[in-house]
C-alpha cells in the first residue's frame, strides 16, 4: 500500500517559497507560442473569409433593393407622365374654351355692375373711396359669375 503511494508517474518538484522558480517558464512558453500563433492565423484568415463572403452577399442584396426601387420609381414616373399628358390636354383644352368666350358672354348683371362702378368713380375721382358699395356689389356679381362658368365648364 505505502510502496504504491510512493511511485508516481509524474516527476516530483521541489521548490523553494524564497525564490522563484527560475527557466521553467522560458520552454513552456516558446513551445507554446508557435501553436498559437498558427492556430491565430488559421482563425484569421477564416475570419477574413466570412467577412468577404458576407459583404459580397450584402453587395448583392444592396443591388437587388436599388434595382427593385428602380423599377418602382419607373413605374411611378410612367405614370406621372400620363397623368401630365392628360392634364397637359385638359388645360388646352380650357383655353381653347376661354378663348371661345367673348364680351357678349358678361351676363347683364355683370356689366350694370360694372357700368354703376364706372359711374361712381368718375363722380367721385378726388375720393374714390366712397364707391366701396359700388366695387362690392361688382365683386358679388363676379364671384357669382366664377361660379356659373365653372360649374359648366366642369366634367
Amino acid at each position: 500500500m505505502g510502496a504504491k503511494q510512493s511511485k508516481s508517474s509524474e516527476p516530483v518538484i521541489f521548490y523553494n517559497q524564497n525564490s522563484p522558480l527560475q527557466g521553467l517558464d522560458e520552454p513552456i512558453q516558446t513551445k507554446k507560442e508557435p501553436v498559437i500563433v498558427e492556430s491565430n492565423e488559421k482563425i484569421e484568415k477564416i475570419v477574413q473569409e466570412r467577412v468577404v463572403k458576407e459583404l459580397q452577399r450584402m453587395r448583392e442584396q444592396q443591388e437587388q433593393a436599388d434595382r427593385h426601387n428602380y423599377d418602382e420609381l419607373a413605374k411611378k414616373n410612367i405614370e406621372n407622365d400620363h397623368n401630365s399628358i392628360a392634364m397637359t390636354e385638359d388645360i388646352e383644352n380650357m383655353i381653347e374654351k376661354l378663348k371661345r368666350s367673348t364680351s357678349s358672354d358678361i351676363s347683364s348683371v355683370v356689366s350694370e355692375r360694372q357700368e354703376e362702378l364706372i359711374v361712381c368713380y368718375k363722380k367721385n375721382q378726388s375720393r374714390p373711396l366712397d364707391c366701396w358699395e359700388e366695387v362690392e356689389r361688382f365683386k358679388e356679381a363676379v364671384v357669382e359669375e366664377q361660379k356659373k362658368f365653372v360649374a359648366t365648364h366642369q366634367r
